[in-house]
C-alpha cells in the first residue's frame, strides 16, 4: 500500500509555530535589552539619573564651577553675574558670568546651555583627583578633563543589560526568574547577617551594616524601576503578577 503524506498543517498553527520558531524581535533571541537608565553601560552618569548639570537662573549667582578646559588659563569660577533670556528683544539664550577664583579680573559669560553639559562643566570646585584627564597638562590648552563613571547602575546591576520585556519572549521570562532568584537569595543573606549582627558597637560591623541597608534600598528601588512605581503595595502587586505570568509561560512552555 503507497505511503500517503500526513494532511497539512491548519494555516493559523502553522502561522504560530512559524512565529514560536522566530527570534524575538525585541532582544533578538538574547534574552536580554540594553539597561535604559545608564544606556547599556552599567555605570549611571555623574549626576546619577540627572543627565545635566543644574542650572537655575534664579540662584545661580555665587555658585562654583570647574571648566573641564582652560578658560582664561583659570579651571575655577564663581558665577557673580547673570543675564536671563529674552527672545522678545532678540536674545534666545541665558548667559552666566563667571569669574576666576585665583584672579577675580578674570571674567567670561558662558551660555547657561553650555554649563548644564557635563562633559565641559562640573558643578562645585572638583579636585584633579575627582575627574578623569585625557591629554597633556605642559600644553598651552592643557589636559582636559572627562566626569568619572557615576554609580553602579541599580537597575541592571552593573550589567548594562536587563531581561527582554517584550511579551512573548521566553528567554527574557527566564532571565527575570533567575534574576528575582539572585536577588531574593543576596537578600536572605543580607538580612540574617543584619540580624545576626544586631546591637553590635563593632566600627567595622557597623559600617558593614549601613553598607547592607544602602544595598537593600537600592534593590528595593530596582524592582520599582522594573514594575513601574505605583506605591508600595501596587509594586508588590505587579511584581507578584509579573512572576505568576513568568512561571506560567514558562510552564507552559514546556
Amino acid at each position: 500500500v503507497a505511503a500517503t503524506a500526513a494532511p497539512p498543517a491548519p494555516p493559523a498553527a502553522a502561522a504560530a509555530t512559524a512565529a514560536a520558531a522566530a527570534p524575538c524581535k525585541g532582544c533578538g533571541g538574547t534574552g536580554a535589552t540594553p539597561c535604559k537608565p545608564c544606556a547599556g553601560t552599567g555605570n549611571l552618569t555623574p549626576g546619577g539619573f540627572h543627565a545635566k548639570n543644574h542650572v537655575d537662573m534664579k540662584t545661580v549667582v555665587g555658585t562654583n564651577w570647574t571648566a573641564h578646559r582652560r578658560t582664561q588659563g583659570w579651571r575655577h569660577f564663581e558665577a557673580i553675574g547673570k543675564s536671563p533670556a529674552d527672545r522678545a528683544n532678540g536674545k534666545p539664550e541665558a548667559l552666566v558670568q563667571l569669574a576666576a577664583t585665583c584672579d577675580r579680573d578674570i571674567t567670561v559669560w558662558v551660555p547657561a546651555k553650555e554649563m548644564k553639559d557635563r562633559m565641559l562643566w562640573s558643578a562645585g570646585w572638583k579636585q584633579k583627583e575627582e575627574l578623569d584627564w585625557e591629554g597633556d597638562a605642559n600644553t598651552p590648552g592643557g589636559a582636559v578633563a572627562r566626569p568619572k563613571a557615576g554609580a553602579v547602575c541599580v537597575v541592571c546591576e552593573g550589567a548594562g543589560a536587563v531581561p527582554c520585556a517584550r511579551k512573548g519572549c521566553k528567554l527574557g521570562l527566564e532571565r527575570v526568574i533567575r534574576q528575582k532568584e539572585v536577588v531574593e537569595k543576596t537578600e536572605r543573606q543580607f538580612k540574617r547577617m543584619m540580624q545576626a549582627t544586631k546591637g553590635s558597637d563593632d566600627t567595622d560591623t557597623l559600617d558593614r551594616r549601613r553598607r547592607m541597608k544602602r544595598q537593600l534600598k537600592d534593590m528595593s528601588k530596582a524592582a520599582e524601576e522594573v514594575t513601574g512605581g505605583g506605591g508600595a503595595g501596587g509594586t508588590r502587586r505587579k511584581k507578584a503578577a509579573a512572576d505568576r505570568e513568568a512561571a506560567a509561560a514558562l510552564a507552559a512552555g514546556g
